[in-house]
């Protein structure tokens, strides 16, 4: 073997033996311009379908089922995003153009969701994701009054948004997190008649598991309605 040829397999070698196989290189991070691009996608290039207020909605004919599978895969990007997204998300919170299919999880009932409405359900997913629906006794659920809603209360209008947004950039998701439930839980104490003790513990507990863990917690589903485009 040459001597340059036995240099190059020992520098080949070198990166195996000190860290194991070598490691895949992670995508660059998006730029501004990138993410606005994405939040973009969430307009739907197709005629908005009609809906009621029942399990039934009515495509038009010529709508493109792969076209709006696009804009689902947009949400899903930003929501991947996390606060990245954020400002750019704030920005199209009135946008009214149509975006997406979804379905009532407990109706059952079928609407169309503008932009800004899918914008608002990616940030309040992530700010709030155990949602604003309160514990009640075992059968009793639904008679409870709702729980207190930070994104509503802090994030409702595009300027109150925007506003929240320059005291909060600076923050991780998972401290976002925390000073929501924080404020939630002191909302309730206001209120202890209105709320159950299986509340208060579920959200204790969840600001227990949040403050030990070492990111934030996982997107929920803040209105509890799916996204429906329609499968291959």
């Amino acid at each position: 073997m040459s001597r340059i040829v036995a240099i190059a397999a020992i520098s080949l070698l070198v990166p195996i033996l000190a860290g194991g196989a070598a490691q895949t290189p992670k995508d660059p991070e998006p730029t501004d311009a990138e993410i606005k691009a994405i939040v973009e996608q969430l307009v739907n290039p197709n005629p908005r379908p009609e809906t009621a207020k029942e399990p039934r909605i009515r495509y038009p004919k010529d709508f493109d089922h792969e076209k709006e599978r696009k804009v689902d895969a947009a949400r899903r990007k930003l929501l991947d995003l996390g606060v990245r997204a954020f400002p750019h998300l704030f920005d199209r919170w009135d946008d009214d153009r149509y975006s997406l299919v979804t379905q009532n999880g407990t109706s059952g009932a079928f609407d169309t969701w503008d932009v800004g409405l899918v914008a608002h359900w990616i940030v309040f997913s992530q700010v709030q994701p155990y949602g604003y629906w309160a514990a009640g006794k075992k059968g009793d659920q639904f008679n409870v009054p709702n729980r207190p809603s930070y994104p509503h209360e802090f994030l409702g209008s595009k300027k109150d948004a925007l506003g929240w947004w320059e005291k909060n950039k600076d923050k991780s998701l998972q401290r976002i997190q925390l000073d929501a439930i924080d404020w939630v839980i002191a909302e309730e104490a206001k209120k202890p008649k209105n709320y159950i003790d299986n509340e208060r513990n579920l959200l204790g507990e969840i600001r227990a598991d949040l403050t030990k863990s070492s990111k934030a917690m996982s997107p929920g589903n803040y209105y509890g309605s799916q996204f429906l485009p329609k499968k291959k």
